[in-house]
């Protein structure tokens, strides 16, 4: 098993519910294609290099995970 980061962008607007929706999604889908979650941390609403869709800001959560090329493969899907 190979070890990979992970970081995932979320609207500014998004609330800490649909965040905490968003993380266990990712974790489950990691762990139904054979990997594992070994750290998950949330940087918080940070600055994005440029806009996105007219957005300035983003919720950052960022996945350190543990997995094959299929675990991988499935989360860019999603």
């Amino acid at each position: 098993m190979n070890f990979y980061e992970h970081t995932i962008i979320a609207r500014q607007d998004t609330s800490p519910g649909q965040l905490k929706q968003i993380q266990d999604k990712y974790a489950d889908l990691v762990i139904k294609h054979e990997g594992k979650v070994v750290k998950t941390e949330s940087w918080g609403l940070l600055n994005l290099a440029y806009l996105i869709k007219k957005n300035k800001k983003g919720n950052y959560i960022h996945f350190k995970i543990e997995g094959n090329g299929k675990t991988i493969s499935e989360l860019e899907k999603n």
